[in-house]
């Protein structure tokens, strides 16, 4: 079997799993069919024809043309405005004049289009957002702010979909991420509000969990029910997804109200955190891929999304 992954830090954890449930397969005489593959995760960034391999059973990530809407904050916020699907996702604008009203002590996020893992974003007041100028690469999230807490403190939810074979699924491993200060609605802090970088340090305020040992545990069915409600907007992934796949991570906050609340969805997501949730969740999520692409077999923690 070959693995062959092109892209950020998820390639050796994605490289990595696929080799160890190889050869947890290959220990059993009567299953060799994961040999007959070749699995890519990886995104080409333009360069759409890279023959590296002669081999006709490849499995490989959906073209970027066919998911790059929905990792596109801007296209995704109208594709999602559209659809009228604000329910499951703050209301976005692309600049201040598409905004009635704007209090001053409401908060804003300022978000380029493909910005992740917290680069490029700015909490502003409604106050210092009159004052701000938006550039074409940025868009304006509403903030919501009576969210539940862990700690006292403000927290992500990453959940893993995995859209294979005109399938739609949601792994049952997520996790959190919980930040480093102490929650204030009203605060714009960086701190508070954004930062969740630095957690590979030990030391570190901000923390990590499986989202199954934290007291939200069950809230991974409130996501699947949101999801139900929300495949229209996959459906151009979901159409292109025969015999490829993707792995699809939505980050995702719970009100005070029991909302869910789909903050952004980054369709080629980092792996690689750290080894307790490398372990306990990423690798997990991953064999559920494999199950699916290798064997067919769809696993008990895969919630199919119908």
């Amino acid at each position: 079997m070959e693995v062959n992954c092109i892209t950020n830090r998820a390639s050796k954890l994605f490289k990595n799993t696929c080799v160890k449930f190889n050869d947890l397969l290959s220990k059993d005489k009567n299953d060799k069919k994961v040999l007959k593959f070749i699995i890519i995760y990886w995104d080409s960034y333009g360069n759409n024809y890279l023959n590296l391999f002669s081999n006709k059973h490849i499995v490989e990530n959906i073209h970027i043309q066919h998911h790059n809407y929905l990792s596109d904050k801007r296209k995704c916020s109208n594709l999602i405005k559209e659809l009228k699907l604000y329910k499951y996702y703050p209301k976005t604008y692309d600049n201040l004049s598409e905004i009635n009203i704007i209090p001053i002590d409401k908060l804003f996020f300022i978000k380029e289009i493909y910005s992740t893992g917290g680069k490029g974003v700015k909490c502003l007041s409604g106050k210092d957002l009159l004052n701000y100028k938006i550039n074409k690469n940025e868009i304006i999230q509403e903030g919501l702010q009576n969210l539940k807490l862990i700690d006292n403190k403000k927290f992500v939810i990453r959940a893993y979909i995995i859209i294979f074979n005109n399938n739609f699924y949601l792994s049952k491993h997520m996790f959190v991420i919980v930040h480093g200060k102490d929650y204030d609605s009203k605060s714009s802090a960086y701190d508070v509000q954004i930062k969740h970088e630095g957690y590979i340090n030990k030391a570190s305020a901000i923390k990590m969990y499986p989202l199954h040992e934290t007291e939200y545990s069950s809230y991974i069915y409130k996501i699947r029910d949101a999801l139900k409600n929300m495949k229209e907007l996959f459906k151009p992934i979901i159409n292109n997804s025969n015999n490829q796949f993707i792995i699809i991570g939505p980050d995702i906050l719970i009100t005070n109200k029991d909302e869910i609340k789909f903050i952004e969805f980054n369709t080629l997501p980092n792996l690689q955190h750290t080894k307790y949730i490398n372990e306990n969740v990423n690798e997990k999520m991953l064999f559920d891929l494999f199950n699916l692409v290798f064997l067919n077999y769809e696993s008990d923690t895969l919630l199919l999304i119908k």
